[in-house]
């Protein structure tokens, strides 16, 4: 048996999507319709969560660039760290601990990355890591992604309802269409290029200050920022 979900009313659910995500981390308004098929929904959360992936890997160069990694030694501190703020803040850590070696306003543009444009993104790509296609009933219904009944924080109402109707959007925290989730997965990717640029940007600082020897070249060698995926 499927869950079902009560939608909002007209007027709330109008409300909500005429206020537009203007950030890539923002959370999408929800759309009044839902995907008619859930294996869509499905789809996009896998495209997603793999995109996701490949910023982690941008993340892991980066820390590596900052720590002159020559082993697997920073990698693998960067897998044992949680996934989330822990890695960003071993990030941050590396960073301090060589801000003499790094130009002071590139190490404010890769804080300011972190802070503020990685941290709130993890946060949608925990959502979509963890929530739950539902049908819902009203409106024009159609299928959502929307936060698990097993963790109240993610909705707005304080107390965990008993009832289905107990659960209309306006008192969830978030309810994708598979269209929304493939655009963070859009998102993840283009940030994951910008992971690697600015990886490439720390190796070219560090060169300029102390030019490697033209045999051997010291540090960690440049990533190929991979090209723009299709959809």
């Amino acid at each position: 048996m499927r869950p079902t979900r009560s939608v909002a009313g007209p007027s709330s659910t109008a409300a909500r999507v005429a206020r537009a995500a203007r950030e890539p981390w923002d959370v999408a308004p929800t759309a009044r319709a839902g995907d008619a098929d859930a294996a869509k929904i499905y789809h996009a959360v896998g495209l997603a969560l793999s995109r996701w992936e490949i910023l982690e890997v941008a993340l892991a160069y980066l820390h590596g660039t900052i720590l002159q990694a020559k082993s697997g030694a920073a990698a693998a501190a960067y897998r044992k760290a949680a996934p989330g703020r822990s890695r960003l803040r071993l990030i941050k850590g590396a960073l301090e601990a060589q801000r003499a070696a790094i130009p002071r306003p590139l190490q404010a543009e890769i804080v300011a990355f972190l802070e503020r444009e990685i941290a709130p993104l993890a946060d949608r790509r925990n959502e979509i890591a963890h929530g739950t296609a539902v049908l819902a009933q009203g409106g024009l219904g159609g299928h959502y992604l929307v936060p698990p009944g097993y963790t109240p924080r993610k909705l707005q109402w304080r107390r965990v309802p008993v009832a289905t109707d107990g659960f209309p959007f306006r008192r969830l925290a978030f309810a994708y269409t598979a269209s929304q989730i493939a655009d963070y997965g859009e998102h993840f990717w283009a940030y994951s290029r910008r992971g690697f640029q600015l990886g490439n940007r720390v190796v070219e600082a560090r060169e300029a200050i102390s030019p490697a020897p033209p045999r051997h070249r010291s540090g960690t060698p440049f990533f190929l920022v991979p090209p723009q995926p299709r959809r």
